[in-house]
């Protein structure tokens, strides 16, 4: 909880994140997440939910495998230089033998600007992602909602994610958060 909610970063990305979560988390009626990677796992920094969502088991300060998570997608997709080859290091015999189409689908995350995957970690749900990008494009977080499987509102909610994620990349821009500083990418 300590590292989730009291660091420099998280609390000023939770801040900047937070009104355009609440729009997002509107949009869509179901659970809205922003995450970090945090050494080889993925970090739940807040979590907005509602009454009717999906069942969701991540909670603000939780880890997740970032294999087996969209948002793990689509910060390794947009990883600084160095990232990836830290978490192979940790997990990658893991990765490869639970996820052998994992380089494959950041790659599909890389091209498309977001990935949804389905069923991972609850068969019922699926996970859809973007990148809060840097200055030079490399992933300081992820937006995610938590939809059912078989939603079928997803272009709409991606639209309204991806828009949210840019607007959070230009307030940490002008707010001169370490490891965010400069212009956003459009």
């Amino acid at each position: 909880m300590e590292i989730a909610q009291h660091t420099v970063l998280s609390r000023t990305l939770r801040h900047a994140a937070l009104p355009f979560m609440q729009d997002v988390n509107y949009v869509v009626q179901q659970t809205t997440q922003l995450a970090v990677l945090d050494g080889a796992d993925v970090l739940i920094v807040e979590r907005l939910s509602r009454r009717g969502a999906v069942s969701n088991p991540a909670e603000v300060a939780s880890r997740m495998p970032v294999h087996l998570t969209s948002m793990g997608h689509a910060l390794l997709a947009f990883a600084a230089p160095g990232q990836m080859d830290r978490v192979m290091s940790v997990h990658g015999e893991r990765i490869r033998r639970e996820r052998p189409e994992f380089l494959r689908e950041l790659g599909e995350a890389r091209s498309r600007g977001h990935l949804r995957l389905g069923g991972l970690i609850n068969t019922d749900t699926a996970g859809a992602s973007v990148p809060i990008l840097d200055a030079r494009g490399h992933a300081i977080a992820a937006l995610t909602i938590v939809v059912p499987l078989a939603w079928d509102r997803l272009p709409q909610a991606l639209m309204a994610m991806q828009t949210a994620s840019r607007g959070i990349s230009r307030a940490l821009a002008a707010g001169a958060v370490p490891g965010a500083s400069g212009r956003p990418v459009e």
